[in-house]
């Protein structure tokens, strides 16, 4: 039987207490910090913190019933046979992103980003969702009126997934930020 894992990625930052908040909600199966062995790592108390929440699919149920907690967290979900080591290594790569050129950090661990792509109705190119996704099968956050959206490759045309060395983003919604 095929089976998916889902992924938290929680900004603790805003939320302080998100490993005890998760914790009484889900069966946590492990807990890395997303700053760990990056060129972030000395920011390591500020550092988003991946829980794998394992294979239940009322997850985003449940994730969705933490109101504070969903805002400020996305999930991945990736097929099962998707080494911890490979997802941590392909959301490191996403902490910097290039866009026109310049390069930039990319906080795609919150909601806020992605509510405004769904309210304006932006289009993202479909290399640029490949390249969110990478070995997940799906990416899901919160909107503003507590609805659970996503992102699939079910959506996108079919590419083989490879390990990203530089995350650059083409989109035109992300040429704003620059």
């Amino acid at each position: 039987m095929h089976r998916e894992t889902y992924w938290l990625i929680v900004d603790t930052v805003r939320v302080k207490d998100a490993e005890i908040m998760v914790r009484k909600a889900f069966d946590i199966k492990n807990s890395i910090p997303l700053f760990k062995g990056c060129q972030f790592e000395h920011l390591l108390p500020q550092s988003p913190l991946v829980i794998e929440l394992g294979p239940d699919t009322d997850v985003l149920n449940k994730w969705l019933s933490l109101p504070f907690l969903n805002i400020n967290s996305v999930i991945f979900k990736a097929d099962e046979n998707v080494h911890q080591d490979e997802l941590l290594s392909h959301l490191q790569a996403l902490l910097i992103a290039y866009i026109d050129g310049h390069k930039m950090l990319f906080r795609y661990y919150t909601n806020a980003m992605w509510c405004d792509v769904k309210k304006n109705k932006m289009e993202l190119d479909p290399l640029d969702l490949i390249a969110l996704l990478g070995p997940a099968q799906s990416f899901y956050w919160v909107d503003d009126k507590q609805q659970i959206q996503s992102i699939s490759r079910t959506l996108i045309p079919y590419v083989q997934y490879k390990s990203l060395a530089v995350c650059t983003l083409i989109s035109p919604y992300f040429k704003q930020w620059i």
